[in-house]
């Protein structure tokens, strides 16, 4: 194993991030709000120092308006976490 070399600063790094999304239902005549849950994987490319959002998991159950909360998010992301 004399041949193995491992870099001792990462070229690349995965963070996750969770968060939750809250959104008001009306049943019948009253509202309630449902809350979902989901993860945000996020590389950060240390040669760079430019990080990209990779993708959004929905952990139990996914919003109605899933296209406009994703989105949303994949917009105001960054700076809501101050990336």
């Amino acid at each position: 194993m004399n041949n193995l070399k491992i870099e001792k600063k990462p070229f690349s790094e995965t963070l996750f991030f969770a968060g939750t999304y809250s959104s008001d239902v009306q049943w019948e005549d009253e509202y309630e709000t449902e809350n979902y849950e989901f993860t945000v994987t996020v590389t950060h490319d240390n040669e760079n120092q430019q990080y990209h959002l990779e993708e959004i998991i929905w952990v139990d159950k996914t919003p109605r308006n899933v296209d406009e909360v994703d989105d949303y998010i994949n917009e105001h992301f960054f700076e809501i976490t101050g990336l």
